[in-house]
């Protein structure tokens, strides 16, 4: 607490200083404080997410499988499970308030989403929205860059990945590289996007194809 109560600063005016006054929110911006903070903040997040779920089991969400997730995380990009009863989304937005009020962190309405299964009734999409006040999500839909889907692999859920690549190729102009250079863009670049995703998933063949063309273009465009 010494470290957030004691941070003091001074402008210079005229390249004289002015005096110092006081900070009275958190540390100074790039102090090497905060990330520990975060941290600490975060974990305390997920803890007492999982004590949630352990007091009200019935509030969790049913997998089929046994297993019981309250929560996933990375950074500040978080999934919170549950069944879509309004005894549970009452319970945890009451906890969400608790945390902001602790933390100081804010939970963005604007930024948040909700998604229900596709045969969810409109009543119960109701009730999910006066609960939370997110704004409704559809299925399949990104997390940390990997599209999370149920079903089929669709060539669809790969299209960010192609204009990703598209738009890496648009950028260089091929004209003015070497060979020797075009395969070390490929090497360090290029080839490392599909290798994330490949990390996570199998992709359909009919999107190996379409890569191995993008990237067979690049090389050979404009070279005798």
């Amino acid at each position: 607490m010494a470290c957030l109560d004691n941070n003091w600063f001074s402008v210079l005016i005229n390249g004289k200083s002015s005096g110092f006054f006081k900070s009275e929110k958190g540390v100074r911006q790039g102090d090497p404080l905060s990330p520990a903070l975060f941290i600490l903040a975060e974990e305390y997040l997920l803890r007492a997410l999982n004590q949630l779920y352990a007091r009200y089991p019935q509030i969790a969400y049913n997998c089929g499988y046994g297993v019981k997730v309250p929560s996933l995380a990375f950074a500040d990009d978080v999934l919170i499970f549950s069944n879509g009863s309004k005894v549970a989304f009452s319970k945890v937005m009451e906890f969400l308030d608790h945390y902001q009020h602790i933390s100081g962190q804010l939970v963005k309405t604007e930024k948040n989403t909700y998604i229900l299964s596709s045969k969810a009734s409109n009543a119960r999409r109701s009730i999910v929205q006066r609960a939370t006040g997110f704004r409704r999500g559809e299925a399949p839909f990104n997390y940390l860059g990997i599209p999370i889907y149920k079903g089929k692999k669709k060539c669809f859920l790969f299209d960010d990945l192609l204009d990703k690549l598209r738009g890496e190729v648009a950028s260089w102009s091929s004209n003015f590289l070497s060979f020797g250079g075009r395969i070390t863009l490929l090497q360090l670049v290029l080839n490392t996007l599909p290798i994330y995703y490949l990390q996570m998933m199998q992709m359909p063949a009919e999107v190996y194809g379409k890569i191995e063309r993008l990237l067979n273009k690049f090389l050979w465009d404009g070279l005798p």
